[in-house]
């Protein structure tokens, strides 16, 4: 989302921590080249986390996951006071990142920022123990109904 924002002229920064391996470079020149600033993503050591799809005989898509160890477990996220916060996917189930990305958005909210949550997080990913951030602080939820029954977002 940061970068179709970025190349639509929009004024988008992205928080995370990205890699210094082959993958966390690529991702912080693509984010670069499309306007993104990136002051709260500072570079570690750790690996890229990695989303494998397959697809089976069915049609059916299956994925592995590879996320111990990885950079973006490491992230600090900064509230921001205005525009726009998006906080999706893996980032809102994991820990130990899971807890300060739900503070942040949390505190985004609150602070004037419009929350936005794409809250697509499979369920080989999500434990009792993943935290939730109250639908009362997202503005914007992409795919709100899909995860309902699953418990991201409350009734």
């Amino acid at each position: 989302m940061s970068r179709a924002l970025g190349r639509m002229g929009s004024t988008v920064s992205f928080q995370s921590r990205l890699s210094s391996d082959s993958f966390g470079r690529e991702l912080r020149a693509s984010l670069v080249d499309a306007h993104v600033a990136l002051p709260h993503c500072p570079t570690g050591p750790e690996p890229t986390t990695l989303a494998v799809a397959s697809i089976g005989d069915d049609g059916s898509a299956s994925y592995q996951f590879y996320t111990e160890g990885t950079a973006d477990r490491q992230a600090e996220p900064v509230p921001v006071s205005e525009g726009f916060a998006v906080f999706g996917s893996l980032s809102l189930a994991l820990e130990p990142a899971a807890s300060r990305y739900v503070a942040a958005a949390r505190s985004s909210a609150e602070a004037g920022a419009v929350v936005c949550l794409d809250p697509n997080i499979r369920p080989a990913t999500a434990t009792e123990k993943t935290p939730r951030v109250p639908a009362g602080h997202a503005g914007v939820c992409h795919g709100a109904e899909a995860v309902r029954g699953r418990g991201w977002i409350p009734r």
